[in-house]
């Protein structure tokens, strides 16, 4: 079995974990300058054949409504990549995720155009990682792991906002009906539990707002569920100052119970909130991520040199059936 590596994208720095056991370990750390960039090109010297997923949790990733043409195959291609290029510069880390369809005199798609506004941040490392023998899996953001998570944590409809602590700050994705809407990440202070569940609560009552500047949430409506995610220690003065309301629902899960329904064996009490989602990346990829193809062709080559052993063992194996059946049935004769 081939090796799974994890690379973390945050602004400050960069890090490599390995999956192994049900969870992931870090194993090394990078500076996000060309120091940092030379040393990772050295890590990955005798890493030829490891699968390796690259999680960004950066500050700096847009999102934007669009609708086209229902359509399928190569004729929605065609349609999405000019939209894409229109929207951004730079188009190779740039993704389209369906919101889902629209009926009416035409039926139409909508869509969610995303990416980051420096790509030029990944470009030097994924190049280092297609130029090592290593096998890109894919490129996610941690909003695009969000859904994964609500599902996880029992939030599969309806509105929800997933706040968790990371390493890089305080992220809130809002996802609606098991899709990604938005997501921001917002510096954290290192303060007093009391004064970190008021800066929480600050900072969704402000997002909340500009959804609905937005129109992206409804003015009126039912409440929007709240998932806090925080740790064991905190939870009790998150659960004291989020008091939940006619607009919105708060509830605290400790990151060790979010974990262990997110799959991770044995998980510590002072769980990082970035551990779910470097779990989530390796164990329950989602299908939409924002690498090409071209950066994805040794993966690709890959799966299907492994369907192929799979599907000739399976045969092989029903070959031996059929031959054992048939010697039964002679030795009876």
């Amino acid at each position: 079995m081939a090796a799974k590596l994890v690379l973390y994208f945050t602004a400050a720095e960069h890090a490599r974990y390995r999956s192994a056991g049900g969870a992931v370990e870090l194993e090394s750390k990078f500076s996000a300058d060309p120091e940092g960039l030379e040393a990772f090109r050295t890590h990955l010297q005798g890493r030829q054949g490891a699968l390796v997923y690259v999680l960004a949790d950066l500050a700096g990733e847009d999102f934007h409504e669009d609708q086209i043409p229902y359509l399928r195959g190569g004729d929605r291609e065609a349609v999405v990549q000019p939209r894409l290029a229109q929207r951004y510069r730079d188009t190779r880390l740039a993704a389209a995720l369906s919101l889902g369809f629209v009926t009416g005199e035409r039926r139409t798609e909508r869509l969610l155009l995303a990416s980051f506004t420096n790509t030029e941040q990944f470009t030097a490392w994924i190049d280092a990682l297609v130029a090592s023998g290593a096998r890109l899996a894919g490129v996610y953001s941690v909003p695009l792991l969000a859904p994964v998570l609500a599902a996880r944590l029992g939030a599969r409809g309806g509105r929800t906002l997933i706040v968790t602590a990371n390493d890089a700050g305080l992220r809130q994705c809002y996802v609606e009906d098991g899709r990604l809407r938005f997501a921001r990440l917002e510096r954290m202070p290192e303060v007093a539990p009391e004064a970190l569940a008021a800066f929480v609560r600050a900072e969704t009552l402000r997002l909340v707002q500009y959804l609905s500047t937005l129109r992206t949430l409804p003015r009126d409506g039912p409440p929007i569920q709240v998932l806090v995610i925080a740790a064991a220690a905190q939870r009790a003065a998150l659960q004291q100052m989020l008091v939940s309301d006619a607009r919105l629902t708060f509830q605290t899960i400790a990151t060790d119970e979010a974990a262990r329904k997110a799959g991770i064996k044995r998980p510590a009490a002072n769980l990082p909130g970035e551990q779910l989602f470097l779990h989530l990346a390796v164990k329950h990829p989602p299908k939409d991520q924002f690498a090409k193809v071209e950066d994805r062709r040794s993966f690709f080559l890959w799966k299907l040199q492994l369907w192929i052993v799979r599907t000739g063992a399976a045969g092989f194996l029903a070959c031996g059936v059929f031959a054992a059946v048939q010697g039964i049935d002679l030795f009876n004769l």
